[in-house]
C-alpha cells in the first residue's frame, strides 16, 4: 500500500574531508567542497579514512567490508592463512596449524564454507636425528600459487625447535592433479641453525615467460649483523627443480627487508616488503622491470624503492605486508599495524593505483571486532567485485583462520537492458545493506537496487529511502550542474527528483522517473527507471553514480550511509560507471 512520504532532510557532518575536484564551469566558491550531507559513516569506520580527491575526479577503487560474511576456514587453532582462487573456480586455503602441520582446505561455493572432509594435512612436523637427539622441524608460513600449466605449489618454512643443531629451511610441495595429491617436501634452501640467521616467509611468482621465482627473507648471509635481504630462487620446469644458488632482489645497508609478497603490475615485478623505516617496520615496495629479473638489486636509495607507502607515523609498527591485483588492475595491500584507536595489532588494507603506487583509502576489515587482534594476514581476489581478507583472528583462548568478504567498487560496468550484477554496495555497519546495479537501453537508465531492511518506516523525520545521484555526462564537477540529478525514492514508491543548477539543487517534475518496489522477506527490491529523453547530452561512454541508504525504525533510530568516500553534493566523488 502506498503512503505519502514527507521528507525532512537532516544534514549531519560527513566525516571524509575532500579536496576540490576539477571544475569545467566556474562559480563562486566552486573550489570548496560541501562536506555536509546524509550518509555519515560510523566514527570507527572513518577513523582511518583520508582525503582522496586531489584536484581531479576520483576513479579509484573502493572497498566496503561485509561484516556478517566472516567465516572460519577451520575450527582448529591456526594462523598465517592464505587463500587462492584456482583455475577451476574453486578456492584453496592453507594455514599453519598450532599442532604443527601445513593444512589445505577447499571451498566450492565461493569461500562461503570450508568443509572438514576436504581437509588435507600435507606438510607435517618431521624429526632430524642429531648427536644430541632428534630435533623437531616444525612447518610454518605457507604460501600457495597455481601456475599457468595448472601445477599448484605450496612453499613453507621449517623451523627447528631446538636451537643450534639443524638449519632453518625453505621447502616446496607440488600438486599436478589440482590438489588431490602432493609431493613430499623438497628442501630448496637451508639457512643458519640459530634464529638470528634463519630464512623466512617464502612467496612464489610466475613470470610471463613461465619462469617461477621463489622469494624469501634471508638472514643467513649476515651472521655477524642484524641485516636481512630478499633473496630468490628460480625454476624453469614448474617447480620440479630450483636454482642451487640464490640471487638478491633487494637489500638495505642499514635495514631489514622482510616478508616478501610479489605481484606483476604492467611490465614490473613489484614486491611489498616490511622495512625498518627509521623507527618501526613499514610496508615498502621494491620493483624492477620484468625483463630485468633483478639484474641489479634494489638498495637503499634505488629508484625502485618506495618507503612507507601508506605514510604511517614513524613510531607506529606496520609489518607483515601482502599484495594482490584487482580485476580492474589496481593494487591492494594489507599489513598488520597498531596504528588504530585501540593500539592493538590488527589488519589494515590500503588501495593503490594500477602501478602499485599512491596507496590510500585505508580500511580495517576486522575493525568492527573491537579488542580482537588479527595477525599474519593476507588477501585474496575472489572475483571481479569481491576481495577476501584472510586473517588469524584471536579469540579468548584460540586463534582461528578466517575469511571476510569485501565489496570492491572498481571498474563497474553498466549492463545492457537488464541487471545481473549488483556491484554498488552500502553496508559498513549494521545489518541494513544496499546492493545495486545499473542497466541502460535506448530509452531508459535503470537502477536495480536490493535493500536488506527488516523494519520499513515512513517516519516523517527519519524515513526509509534510497537516494540516487547521477552525473549523466560524467563531467565530474565539484558541485551539481545541469545534467546532474538527485533522486529520492522510498519503499512505498514515492519519488522526487532534483537537477543541478549552478552548484545548487533545483527540484523538477518527477514524471520522468518511475519507481517500482517489491517487498522481500528481509527488505525490498527497487527499480528506478529514468527516461533518457529528458537527458539529451548523456555521455555514451561513462556516467557517475552515487547512492545513499536511509534505514530507520518507527522510533527514528537508524542511520543514513552513502557509498564510501562519496560526498553527496560532489559529483567528482561518485563512482564512474562504464556504459556498454
Amino acid at each position: 500500500m502506498k503512503r505519502s512520504l514527507i521528507y525532512s532532510i537532516v544534514f549531519s557532518m560527513f566525516f571524509v574531508i575532500l579536496s576540490a575536484c576539477e571544475s569545467q564551469e566556474p562559480v563562486t566558491d566552486n573550489g570548496k567542497v560541501d562536506d555536509s550531507g546524509e550518509g555519515s559513516l560510523p566514527a570507527r569506520v572513518t577513523s582511518l579514512q583520508k582525503s582522496i580527491v586531489k584536484g581531479e575526479p576520483d576513479n579509484g577503487a573502493r572497498i566496503v567490508w561485509d561484516h556478517p560474511s566472516m567465516v572460519k576456514i577451520s575450527e582448529e587453532c591456526g594462523g598465517y592463512s592464505r587463500v587462492i582462487k584456482l583455475q577451476d573456480g574453486s578456492y584453496m586455503a592453507t594455514y599453519e596449524a598450532c599442532n604443527g602441520n601445513i593444512v589445505i582446505r577447499r571451498s566450492y561455493d565461493g569461500g562461503l564454507t570450508w568443509p572438514k572432509d576436504m581437509e588435507q594435512r600435507i606438510v607435517p612436523t618431521y624429526f632430524v636425528p642429531t648427536s644430541k637427539g632428534n630435533v623437531a622441524m616444525r612447518p610454518a608460513m605457507p604460501f600457495l600459487c597455481q601456475l599457468e600449466d595448472g601445477t599448484i605449489l605450496c612453499a613453507n618454512n621449517f623451523c627447528p625447535q631446538t636451537p643450534g643443531l639443524v638449519p632453518y629451511s625453505i621447502a616446496v610441495s607440488r600438486s599436478v592433479d589440482n590438489g588431490k595429491t602432493w609431493t613430499p617436501r623438497e628442501i630448496v634452501y637451508e639457512g643458519g641453525c640459530i634464529f638470528e640467521d634463519g630464512c623466512w616467509e617464502p612467496a612464489i611468482l610466475q613470470l610471463p615467460d613461465g619462469e617461477v621465482h621463489l622469494y624469501i627473507a634471508n638472514e643467513a648471509p649476515y651472521s655477524t649483523s642484524n641485516k636481512q635481504e630478499i633473496s630468490f630462487f628460480t625454476s624453469t620446469d614448474s617447480g620440479k627443480t630450483w636454482s642451487r644458488d640464490f640471487r638478491t632482489a633487494s637489500i638495505r645497508s642499514t635495514g631489514r627487508d622482510g616478508m616478501p609478497c610479489p605481484c606483476i603490475f604492467d611490465d614490473e615485478i613489484v614486491i611489498i616488503v616490511e622495512d625498518i623505516f627509521h623507527v618501526e617496520l613499514k610496508p615498502t615496495t621494491v620493483r624492477c622491470k620484468v625483463s630485468e629479473k633483478w639484474s641489479t638489486p634494489v638498495t637503499d636509495n634505488s629508484p625502485g624503492r618506495d618507503y612507507n607507502v601508506t605514510n604511517i607515523p614513524l613510531d607506529k609498527y606496520a609489518g607483515a605486508p601482502y599484495i594482490v591485483k584487482l580485476y580492474s588492475g589496481e593494487a591492494v595491500i594489507s599489513y598488520q599495524t597498531v596504528d588504530n584507536p585501540e593500539g592493538i595489532t590488527s589488519m589494515d588494507v590500503a588501495i593503490g593505483d594500477k602501478h602499485a603506487r599512491n596507496f590510500g583509502r585505508r580500511t580495517q576489515p576486522f575493525g568492527n571486532l573491537v579488542g580482537n587482534s588479527s595477525m599474519w594476514n593476507s588477501l585474496c581476489v575472489l572475483d571481479e567485485y569481491t576481495i577476501g581478507a584472510v586473517g588469524a583472528l584471536s579469540g579468548t583462548n584460540i586463534t582461528w583462520p578466517v575469511l571476510k568478504r569485501g565489496h570492491v567498487m572498481a571498474g563497474i560496468k553498466a549492463e545492457k537492458d537488464a541487471v545481473s550484477k549488483w556491484p554498488i554496495y552500502i553496508g559498513n555497519d549494521g545489518e541494513e545493506t544496499l546492493s545495486a546495479g545499473i542497466a541502460v537501453n535506448d530509452k531508459e537508465v535503470i537502477f536495480d537496487i536490493k535493500v536488506k531492511d527488516s523494519e520499513l518506516t515512513d517516519n516523517a523525520d527519519h524515513p526509509d529511502a534510497v537516494e540516487i545521484y547521477f552525473d549523466s555526462a560524467d563531467k565530474a564537477w565539484a558541485k551539481p550542474y545541469k545534467g546532474v540529478f538527485r533522486i529520492i525514492a522510498d519503499p512505498f514508491e514515492n519519488v522526487r527528483i532534483w537537477e543541478g543548477n549552478n552548484g545548487k539543487w533545483n527540484e523538477i517534475d518527477p514524471s520522468n522517473v518511475t519507481v517500482t518496489v517489491t517487498e522481500t522477506a528481509g527488505g525490498y527490491d527497487m527499480k528506478v527507471r529514468l527516461n533518457r529523453e529528458f537527458i539529451p547530452k548523456m555521455n555514451t561512454r561513462s556516467v557517475r553514480v552515487g547512492m545513499t541508504l536511509s534505514a530507520y525504525n518507527d522510533g527514528g533510530k537508524g542511520f543514513s550511509e552513502s557509498v564510501v568516500y562519496m560526498g553527496v553534493t560532489n559529483p567528482c566523488t561518485w563512482l564512474q560507471i562504464q556504459l556498454p
